[in-house]
């Protein structure tokens, strides 16, 4: 896996999320061992840990609430005011109480 400045971009984490979650590893990699499928709750949340703790993961990378899908707050999505984060697709369920809510952008 190619990285800029030693940190995984979208398509990356993307690739990382689908492994935790018990898809196929990185190409050139290999297995004698498969290790256990994580849920999505659970593979997000070793996502952020290496976002927060250890900073291999960009922070501005985030699993919609309502659909599971990873997206970058930096080019999509949308924060609630209680702190949820939607994609673009999912962005209408969002229930604000002024939902014009601001999209990140």
């Amino acid at each position: 896996m190619q990285t800029v400045d030693g940190v995984l971009d979208l398509e990356q984490t993307e690739k990382l999320f689908e492994f935790l979650k018990g898809g196929d590893p990185p190409d050139g990699i290999t297995l004698s061992r498969r290790p256990r499928k994580m849920t999505p709750d659970q593979a997000f949340g070793l996502i952020y840990v290496l976002q927060e703790a250890f900073h291999v993961v960009h922070d501005t990378i985030e699993m919609c609430c309502y659909c599971g899908y990873l997206f970058d707050t930096d080019s999509a999505g949308h924060i609630a005011e209680d702190g949820k984060y939607f994609c673009d697709g999912c962005s209408h369920n969002c229930r604000c109480k002024d939902c014009n809510a601001e999209y990140i952008r």
